[in-house]
């Protein structure tokens, strides 16, 4: 016994997946930098504030460039501002997000992405079906 299948209009098939896979990533990349502005503005509004130094130290960070179906933006704090207090660089985001022995957490950047999952779960979704629109209307 012997089954036969015809696919009809795969060449078609091929072109929109081929398009697919190049259209995705300018829609992801902007979906993911999109949702990590969300989640360092919510980060800032969340961290406590003496000097404000940390706060405004959160920052968006861009790790590596759209490329090779690979996307990373993150959100830091801490590294590069002064606090006038103490006249040293803002080195301490660690410690204020998880505590020490002396003092306990207060975390700002966790909360900050946990209020955006499904932010950022929503925001790629629609970046793929776009993606997917856009490829098969060519």
């Amino acid at each position: 016994m012997s089954v036969k299948v015809q696919i009809i209009g795969g060449d078609r098939l091929k072109g929109i997946l081929a398009r697919m896979e190049d259209g995705l990533e300018p829609h992801i990349a902007d979906a993911i930098d999109e949702v990590a502005d969300k989640v360092r503005d919510d980060a800032k509004v969340m961290c406590p504030v003496d000097t404000g130094s940390l706060q405004r130290s959160i920052r968006k960070l861009v790790i590596s460039k759209p490329g090779k179906n690979r996307w990373e933006i993150g959100v830091r704090a801490g590294g590069y501002i002064t606090n006038p207090k103490s006249k040293r660089i803002v080195d301490y985001a660690v410690y204020v997000e998880y505590g020490t022995s002396r003092r306990t957490a207060q975390p700002f950047l966790r909360p900050a992405l946990l209020k955006n999952t499904f932010a950022i779960q929503a925001a790629v979704g629609d970046a793929i079906n776009d993606g997917i629109e856009e490829a098969g209307h060519v």
